[in-house]
């Protein structure tokens, strides 16, 4: 719904003195009223003073008052109206020093709110298409056809991100379409807020429309972008089998869009589940027998299993659950330059998961004399 707007200046006479704004729905002021508004007061105090007020849809011209009255003066009377409310597209509807009182009888004036001119979009306002609800899910195909109706069928993949979320169609219609910046090539990589912009452009004509008024308001342009020199080609998929080739190309075409998504969620899932946050071990070899010092090679393992066979005479203990053993050694990995990481052997048997352990090719040990351990290899499940 849209807004008018009075404002005065360079009130100069003698008071009391009121009038009154009321809208209607002719163009010539003639017709019938369809939305009154409350007069209000104008006096001494009302320079400077703005009043606002709601337009009823399909308004064409507003009536503005002044009556006949004791005192007399003048008054600069400044009134605009705005269709989206913020003003931010105000249009002048009148601008001018008016007379009351003193025998000037009452003032009309017709207002026609067509001054805002024939190219200004929507001027009455935008609502949802009827029909369409308020909230729509994005499916491939709808956004597709869209997109291909529009000749910019390329763009339609490029939305992947959104498919099956929910569109809040209510906002979206609430005001003009977004007008995006030409797109580039990955331009919707890491940039979402254009990616949402684009796709409100691409689906406003579609789910959205100007507020029918008199005379017809012009509708906004229609959203259209060409293939970005050096973007990716689409594949094709020629078809020979008999029956709808169209059909059989859409499908193989989306199954291709399918494929892509999932290749790229099964290598993310692969390397943070199976390396970063296993959940599921199979066994692998044992080295037994360990003492001293030395180092045995390792390829892609997530974790050790460290068991000591063998303690020295006379070893420390300190209470705990397990109990604690002093002076045992260290064992540490490395990735044949640098250590990685490295464990005190404190108790008869330690499991060890570090962080870095998937980058080991190493496995290293620095033993007490008499000490002796056996260390066993697990690998991420397959």
């Amino acid at each position: 719904m849209s807004t008018w707007r009075i404002s005065y200046g360079g009130l100069s006479g003698t008071f009391p003195i009121d009038d009154s704004l009321r809208q209607w729905s002719a163009l010539n002021c003639s017709g019938s009223e369809t939305a009154g508004i409350t007069g209000h007061s104008l006096g001494p105090g009302s320079i400077g003073q703005v009043v606002t007020g709601p337009i009823a849809t399909g308004t064409s011209a507003l009536q503005y008052t002044i009556a006949t009255r004791s005192g007399s003066g003048s008054a600069n009377i400044r009134i605009d109206w705005s269709a989206n409310n913020t003003f931010t597209d105000a249009v002048v509807l009148m601008d001018t020093n008016l007379l009351f009182g003193a025998g000037a009888g009452a003032s009309i004036t017709c207002l026609p709110l067509t001054s805002a001119g024939p190219t200004t979009p929507c001027v009455y306002g935008t609502q949802v298409k009827p029909g369409v609800a308020a909230a729509l899910t994005l499916l491939p195909d709808f956004i597709s056809a869209v997109a291909t109706t529009r000749g910019m069928g390329w763009i339609a993949a490029r939305f992947a991100a959104l498919y099956y979320t929910v569109l809040n169609v209510e906002d979206l219609c609430s005001r003009l379409p977004p007008v995006p910046s030409d797109i580039l090539p990955n331009d919707f990589s890491g940039n979402f807020g254009k990616m949402i912009e684009a796709l409100g452009a691409l689906l406003w004509p579609e789910l959205c429309e100007c507020i029918p008024g008199s005379p017809t308001p012009t509708p906004p342009v229609v959203w259209v972008d060409n293939l970005p020199p050096g973007s990716a080609t689409t594949p094709t998929f020629p078809v020979s089998t008999p029956g709808d080739p169209a059909a059989l190309s859409a499908i193989l075409s989306r199954l291709s869009e399918i494929q892509a998504a999932l290749a790229q969620d099964l290598e993310l899932d692969t390397l943070m589940q199976r390396w970063q946050l296993p959940f599921a071990t199979v066994e692998g070899s044992t080295e037994t027998d360990l003492a001293d010092e030395g180092q045995f090679g390792v390829d892609r393992i997530l974790g050790l299993l460290i068991t000591v066979t063998q303690l020295p005479e006379g070893v420390t203990t300190w209470p705990g659950n397990p109990i604690y053993i002093k002076d045992l050694g260290w064992i540490a990995v490395d990735d044949g330059g640098a250590m990685l990481q490295e464990l005190r052997i404190t108790r008869q048997q330690q499991w060890w998961f570090p962080t870095k352990m998937q980058l080991a090719t190493r496995v290293s040990w620095a033993l007490t004399p008499d000490t002796r351990i056996a260390v066993q290899m697990f690998r991420p499940e397959p």
